[in-house]
């Protein structure tokens, strides 16, 4: 995901200010630009708005975003838990 990151410093975004936009700590941006890790749809389209490109422009052809979630969640007794679910 060089991409990513010469598109970044391009723009003069640093790794801080754009996880800070993505809510993430900048470790975890990181690894995205170094393809360690792939980013969900929704936080590419909010890199694309920052960095102000198209996902078809930023990202590899290659490139898939993940299908699934794990989404394991430990509650209390007598604690609600809300989920709201989009699909495309």
């Amino acid at each position: 995901m060089q991409k990513l990151k010469r598109t970044r410093e391009q723009a003069g975004v640093s790794v801080v200010a754009m996880a800070k936009h993505l809510g993430i700590v900048p470790t975890a941006y990181r690894r995205y630009e170094r393809g360690e890790v792939s980013p969900k749809l929704e936080t590419c389209r909010k890199i694309c708005k920052v960095l102000n490109t198209t996902l078809s422009e930023l990202f590899d052809d290659d490139y898939v975003p993940p299908k699934n979630v794990d989404m394991k969640y430990k509650i209390r007794p007598g604690q609600k838990l809300f989920i709201e679910i989009e699909a495309e």
